[in-house]
């Protein structure tokens, strides 16, 4: 479970760090991690184990993948 801090607990948002413009620090996995898990939509941020975040994470890139076959 993530101990960092929360931007908005209630969303299960995470701060991303400030970098100094486009830099390797942009890529960097501190600023690169929260900003992708802030992107994924609420219901897959919220899953309560394992299993269901990967089962709904799967589900969503499908989704993305293949738009015609929702």
């Amino acid at each position: 479970r993530h101990t960092g801090p929360l931007c908005s607990s209630d969303q299960s948002l995470l701060c991303v760090p400030h970098s100094k413009g486009r830099t390797r620090g942009d890529r960097a996995f501190s600023v690169l991690a929260p900003s992708l898990w802030n992107q994924l939509p609420y219901e897959i941020r919220q899953s309560t184990s394992l299993p269901l975040f990967k089962s709904r994470l799967k589900t969503h890139f499908f989704r993305l993948a293949f738009p015609e076959h929702t």
